[in-house]
């Protein structure tokens, strides 16, 4: 079976919570691992289909198949992965999620780290490898899909928004995936996936990243106690957020402001939206559970 939804992006706002959550719902069926990256991956694509419909095994009865692969949508750097999406999974619904671009970008950097595949500092590793800022353009990585996909089979999911509110943020999402929106998911609000409190992976850790079959399977299925005592082991921590440099944080303004302006303005909403910091529903300064969990 071949999925009939993609998550395809954007890094960091909030794909893993959301897709654990979709996962939930009765209807709905997730891949494992929820990232493949078999259509922007060259060696994952050479693995081939039976390979890739074979995450699906037990999707059958499910209205709703999907998979969360959230570098699809980032054309620059892996650019075949569009012409692969359109050209075998012509009818797929699309869900892209999208958050405030510049601490998109500090917590992609942080998520990057951790797993060893960025290692320079911040505000070198901004200007020095285009990932980062190109997975904050939004309209560029949209533009491409519209090409291939109508808008009723794109939906745009605000990161901000699933933070003061993921039960009406779902029930959205399961409408446009055709299963009942009635549906609620116990502790959609609760924290999952932060990125607080990352560590970096040490040599060690990458080396059974790569080498040990399993690596990830095993990992999810050890006892949390196990697991938190392997972290520390294998990780080592990494202290706090980084800073921006004034320099560098006015350069990427300057980098994604036209790109930022057009897609607020396709999505009808003002041009200062991400500089308002609404306050959350409880009225307070301080974030909610759900705005400090939804950082995956």
């Amino acid at each position: 079976m071949r999925p009939n939804f993609l998550m395809i992006g954007a890094p960091k706002a909030a794909t893993t919570a959301i897709c654990h959550h979709l996962g939930q719902h009765p209807d709905v069926f997730i891949s494992y691992p929820k990232e493949p990256f078999f259509f922007c991956y060259d060696h994952v694509w050479a693995k081939g289909w039976d390979w890739y419909e074979s995450l699906f095994d037990g999707a059958e009865g499910h209205t709703a198949v999907g998979e969360g692969t959230t570098i699809n949508a980032n054309a620059a750097t892996y650019p075949n992965a569009l012409p692969r999406i359109a050209e075998h999974l012509p009818d797929a619904k699309i869900i892209y999620a999208v958050r405030e671009p510049l601490e998109r970008i500090r917590s992609y950097w942080m998520e990057l780290h951790s797993q060893g595949t960025i290692t320079l500092p911040f505000n070198r590793a901004v200007r020095e490898d285009e990932q980062l800022i190109d997975t904050s353009r939004y309209h560029a990585q949209l533009a491409g899909y519209r090409k291939h996909f109508p808008d009723d089979r794109i939906h745009i999911v605000f990161y901000e928004e699933f933070s003061r509110d993921a039960d009406a943020v779902l029930s959205g999402i399961f409408e446009f995936l055709g299963v009942d929106p009635s549906v609620k998911i116990e502790d959609a609000d609760k924290p999952r996936y932060t990125s607080d409190n990352k560590r970096r992976d040490l040599a060690l850790t990458n080396v059974l990243r790569k080498g040990l079959p399993g690596f990830y399977k095993l990992r999810d299925l050890a006892p949390k106690g196990l697991r938190e005592a392997a972290k520390k082991l294998l990780k080592r921590p990494i202290p706090g957020k980084p800073e921006w440099e004034p320099d560098t944080l006015a350069w990427v303004k300057d980098q994604l402001a036209d790109d930022t302006a057009a897609f607020l303005a396709s999505m009808s909403k003002p041009l200062d939206y991400w500089d308002k910091k609404p306050k959350p529903a409880n009225g307070s300064d301080t974030p909610t559970d759900a705005a400090r969990s939804a950082a995956a």
